[in-house]
């Protein structure tokens, strides 16, 4: 039986669980991955980067707003933000 919960109250464990180390297993919400990620079809690990952040790789994190995303790096400026296709 997979429980659906809501990612803002669960996020301070998923912070948790990365700090130790460990990977973290989500269900893909919405549509801005698709055709790669399929929204309640495909499951995406989070976990600590390894490596340093590239283009192409997919990162997830919390918007000032509390808002949870998921998005792949379009690019790195030379100031080291990380900018997203949109």
């Amino acid at each position: 039986m997979i429980k659906e919960i809501n990612i803002r109250e669960y996020y301070s464990h998923i912070q948790d669980e990365v700090k130790q180390g460990k990977k973290v297993k989500l269900m893909v919400t919405g549509s801005s991955m698709s055709p790669f990620l399929i929204h309640s079809r495909d499951i995406v690990f989070i976990s600590n980067p390894i490596k340093p952040f590239h283009r192409g790789d997919i990162v997830f994190y919390i918007r000032a707003t509390g808002q949870c995303v998921m998005h792949r790096i379009h690019h790195i400026d030379k100031d080291g933000n990380l900018i997203y296709s949109r």
